[in-house]
């Protein structure tokens, strides 16, 4: 597990005490042997002189888990001016953005001016409103981006596809803008997919409103699309068999494959939606294509061919 994940993982035990490692195991898609190892390097973290009293406290009783934190992590955070600037002004280059949770992070923000004094709190909220948010070549794609989700207008734009590294012009319906693992996507709803797409802001090299509205999909969750998706560092491998990686090799740039000495092919995805990877690349091929990674790539497909069944069985 990488550090986000690590500390996510020790601060939902903390407020779940007795908590079972199967729990964890299924509430963070990792193996109970992963689990308890970063729950053991956790007990390993703290401050000098790393006595018991200043490291996490993590304790297996059976199959359950508890950990306490250190005094030093109980005590309320004491934030510099400089600090709260950086809190302050971060928060304002995330809410320009209008992303999903923009409310969650306005509640963070007034519980952070509740923390400091109201004269260090006027003082960062006066500076940070004193700093430029620049956002680089993403800027003018993003204001435009936002102004076709609050008009629910429909937008027209040009962009590079890393998976079949090529460029296309799509119309699309813009929803929102979320940011994964410090990547900005745009939601929108693709005409020529014909279902809703994740688009990396900058791989958009052309962003334009066509003038034409759309009715917005009310019942559209955008925090549950963003859940189908993998991982950001799960790599998409999957393997064909020579009797199907001869066309495979047409779809894809030999950067994004391994040609094996048997005939068959290796490839390597760019990330995007389950549905559309198994669509795409694993259906078409029937026997003769196996996903190897993500392991979440691989249930998925399997409840999709239980669905394909259960739907012939019912006719």
């Amino acid at each position: 597990m990488n550090l986000p994940e690590m500390v996510l993982l020790v601060s939902y035990v903390n407020r779940h005490p007795g908590v079972t490692l199967g729990e964890l195991s299924r509430k963070f898609n990792r193996s109970v042997s992963e689990i308890k190892k970063t729950l053991e390097l956790a007990s390993l973290c703290g401050l000098p002189d790393y006595t018991p009293f200043d490291l996490i406290d993590v304790d297996f009783e059976g199959d359950r888990v508890y950990v306490r934190f250190a005094d030093y992590l109980s005590r309320p955070v004491s934030l510099s001016l400089s600090e709260a600037i950086a809190i302050l002004w971060g928060a304002k280059i995330l809410a320009r953005g209008r992303f999903p949770f923009s409310k969650p992070l306005e509640e963070a923000v007034e519980k952070i001016k509740k923390a400091i004094s109201s004269e260090l709190a006027a003082e960062a909220e006066k500076l940070a409103s004193q700093k430029e948010v620049v956002w680089g070549e993403e800027e003018s794609i993003l204001e435009e981006i936002n102004r076709a989700i609050e008009r629910c207008e429909v937008a027209e734009m040009e962009y590079h596809s890393l998976g079949r590294d090529e460029l296309t012009t799509r119309r699309v319906e813009p929803y929102a803008v979320a940011v994964q693992r410090g990547r900005c996507y745009l939601i929108a709803f693709c005409h020529l997919r014909k279902e809703f797409r994740k688009f990396l802001v900058n791989r958009i090299r052309s962003f334009r409103l066509t003038g034409e509205r759309f009715k917005r999909d009310d019942s559209f969750d955008v925090e549950g699309f963003l859940k189908s998706y993998p991982p950001e560092e799960a790599e998409i491998r999957i393997f064909y068999e020579e009797s199907a990686a001869r066309y495979v090799r047409e779809r894809i740039s030999r950067e994004r494959r391994e040609d094996l000495e048997n005939g068959g092919t290796i490839i390597r995805l760019g990330y995007g939606s389950y549905k559309r990877i198994i669509r795409e690349w694993v259906l078409p091929f029937r026997q003769h294509a196996k996903i190897i990674s993500p392991k979440e790539l691989k249930e998925q497909f399997l409840k999709e061919l239980k669905r394909i069944k259960d739907k012939y069985e019912a006719d």
